[in-house]
């Protein structure tokens, strides 16, 4: 609601609170919008690596609800990994198996 002002005011930096917290509790839909905000800077700072992670764990995740959710993290993170270097995205590749190793408890 915070994203998009749907019956709020608009405010990314709450949208990237609630964005996290609901991440961090494995649902791929924030997960997918968390790394779509560190994208494009939107409530914190842009950061390239940890948006490929979020959408990458994203589009790995078990609970995905459809075959169309996770295919469309899968094109942004692609997309992403265009203007990547390949130590980023190794980097973002670690990231992503230490949070999801660690059962969402290490992913910053």
């Amino acid at each position: 609601m915070y994203a998009i002002g749907q019956g709020v005011t608009q405010d990314h930096v709450q949208a990237v609170h609630w964005f996290r917290l609901a991440a961090l509790q494995g649902h791929p839909s924030a997960q997918y919008a968390l790394g779509s905000m560190y994208e494009g800077g939107e409530g914190l700072q842009r950061d390239i690596v940890k948006a490929y992670m979020w959408l990458h764990i994203s589009s790995v995740n078990p609970n995905q609800s459809s075959a169309i959710a996770a295919h469309s993290a899968e094109q942004v993170r692609d997309i992403i990994a265009n203007s990547m270097t390949a130590d980023e995205v190794a980097d973002a590749l670690l990231r992503s198996r230490a949070c999801l190793d660690s059962s969402y408890r290490e992913c910053d």
